[in-house]
């Protein structure tokens, strides 16, 4: 999949809903964005639970994720990896306001960025 606004694969805006995105045993891979998010991009609450975001890419921010805007972002037992973006975020981003985020036994790993946060950036 390729987009040439946010989120190859998924693009999700519940910020102002109160909506929450939750996705279970699911593979993301080989998608593409002009914009943030090569994998999915997201206003909102973002849970992910076994789910494997591979080989996607930004010509922006968080080739695998980029959160956008919310409140809380939760990955368990799951891998980020492999994925590419121009400028910051390689496998996660987030920015432009307060999170939670938290990540348990889960792996990041191979992400590139062109400038900061190959693995992770976050900008709070």
């Amino acid at each position: 999949n390729r987009t040439d606004g946010f989120g190859g694969a998924i693009s999700f805006s519940g910020v102002n809903s109160g909506g929450m995105l939750q996705i279970t045993n699911t593979v993301i891979e080989g998608n593409a964005s002009a914009r943030d998010g090569g994998g999915i991009a997201a206003e909102g609450t973002v849970t992910l639970d076994s789910v494997t975001v591979d080989d996607n890419s930004s010509d922006t921010r968080g080739g695998g994720i980029a959160m956008i805007g919310g409140s809380r972002f939760v990955a368990t037992n799951s891998t980020i990896s492999s994925n590419r973006s121009t400028n910051d975020g390689g496998g996660f981003w987030a920015g432009n306001t307060g999170y939670d985020i938290v990540i348990v036994d889960s792996t990041i790993r191979d992400n590139e960025s062109g400038a900061d946060g190959g693995g992770i950036m976050v900008i709070g």
